[in-house]
């Protein structure tokens, strides 16, 4: 089955067999100031309110009333939702977000980045120590040295009001997440709460290891090499965290 876009159309071509499990496929949204305006035209159609003319983009009048309002779950849980599947639209928006509430309009990554960058820096992390340009990861030019990623950790757990949703939000060894299918029958299942990050020659592992004694240990783990050596790096990895839990 092969899923693609054409002018923000939705094309599905392929055979499905009888039987076969449902399939999630994510796509961006090209114009979400669009997206938004033909849903409201769509839903508005199927309560049999027919609008004249067509969606476009606008500013909102002085005489516009306010008719209806969505809340939002949340922020914690699209901080569980981004970091359980490595949802990279989320981290972005998320992002936004943070230059909003600093009253930036319109709000930016680069806006959201720098607030980032400052907070790091209010941890003690020297600018110099590390380049981060995207929030999703994705830039190969994001650098962070893994004793540095673990010092952010360790700061986190001190951090009362928030370290408790922080800390569930990661992904759970061999339980869910990208982490469902990853050390599922050993002892550290249940055990290792930590993120996964995967980019061609690129792998890393950094999160908490509880351990039988009730405390637990931060850690992060990265890889840089050749992608064929991927699987080898992450079982590494999963045996370097299932040593933490000792």
């Amino acid at each position: 089955m092969d899923v693609s876009r054409v002018n923000n159309r939705i094309v599905v071509r392929g055979t499905i067999a009888a039987g076969q499990p449902e399939v999630a496929v994510y796509k961006n949204i090209d114009d979400p100031a669009e997206w938004s305006g033909r849903n409201l035209e769509y839903f508005l159609g199927q309560r049999g309110i027919r609008l004249t003319g067509k969606v476009k983009l606008g500013r909102k009048s002085e005489s516009a009333r306010l008719m209806a309002k969505a809340e939002s779950k949340p922020v914690s849980l699209h901080v569980a939702d981004m970091m359980k599947f490595s949802n990279n639209y989320v981290a972005e928006m998320l992002t936004k977000n943070l230059a909003a509430q600093n009253g930036t309009t319109p709000a930016t990554l680069d806006g959201g980045m720098n607030l980032i960058r400052e907070s790091l820096a209010g941890m003690g992390l020297e600018s110099s120590r590390f380049t981060l340009l995207n929030p999703s990861g994705l830039s190969r030019r994001n650098r962070m040295k893994p004793a540095d990623l673990a010092s952010i950790l360790v700061q986190a757990e001190k951090h009362f009001p928030t370290f408790a949703e922080f800390l569930t939000s990661f992904p759970l060894a061999g339980l869910d997440g990208t982490l469902k299918r990853r050390l599922k029958d050993s002892a550290a299942a249940g055990w290792i709460r930590a993120k996964t990050g995967n980019l061609s020659g690129v792998i890393g592992l950094a999160g908490y290891a509880g351990r039988k004694d009730g405390t637990m240990r931060a850690f992060a783990f990265i890889f840089n090499g050749k992608a064929a050596q991927g699987d080898s790096a992450r079982r590494l990895f999963d045996g370097l965290a299932s040593e933490l839990i000792q």
